[in-house]
């Protein structure tokens, strides 16, 4: 399955490179430049991670990356031209998985976003809930949805796909 990168960022210039070279390194990239767009993006479609700026039009990046934690474990890597301490603890202490500055390379970009997402998935807030793409898993509810839609699985598909879902890229037997 593809991984899926949100781009928030408001210079179009920026967001262009940063988009072709995430599509060269093999992700489907969305780009939009402000924060509703990014809301809006992430209800229908959630991605495989997010690179955020700060210095966005109708919502700062900060305010963005508070309401995506409310809803979602999604990586978030915060690209901004603000590079002071206060800036970088604000953004990572609000959930940021890592926090580059502007200007920046592009490479590193993708080696960062590569890293992050080789990161084992974590029960970070312990509501046991969990997004693969625009797959969304509710393991304490027992439930799964698929772009916002809940799916109708029996009781038994709705075990195996939990069973599955605590075991990524894991060999199981259909004994287990």
């Amino acid at each position: 399955m593809m991984r899926s990168i949100l781009i928030v960022e408001d210079e179009e210039a920026i967001s262009r490179v940063l988009s072709a070279y995430l599509k060269k390194a093999g992700f489907h990239v969305t780009r939009v430049a402000d924060g509703r767009a990014a809301l809006e993006s992430f209800a229908i479609t959630p991605p495989s991670l997010v690179l955020l700026d700060i210095m966005l039009p109708n919502m700062d990046g900060f305010e963005l990356l508070k309401l995506i934690r409310e809803k979602s474990s999604c990586p978030v890597i915060m690209l901004t031209a603000r590079d002071g301490i206060n800036d970088r603890l604000a953004g990572l202490d609000g959930g940021a998985d890592d926090y580059m500055s502007k200007p920046f390379i592009p490479e590193e970009v993708v080696a960062r976003v590569n890293a992050v997402l080789r990161r084992p998935s974590q029960w970070s807030d312990g509501s046991r809930k969990r997004h693969y793409g625009s797959l969304f898993i509710d393991f304490t509810a027992r439930a799964v949805f698929l772009n916002g839609v809940e799916l109708s699985l029996s009781p038994r598909d709705m075990s195996v796909m939990l069973f599955l879902a605590e075991r990524p890229n894991q060999i199981c037997t259909r004994e287990q």
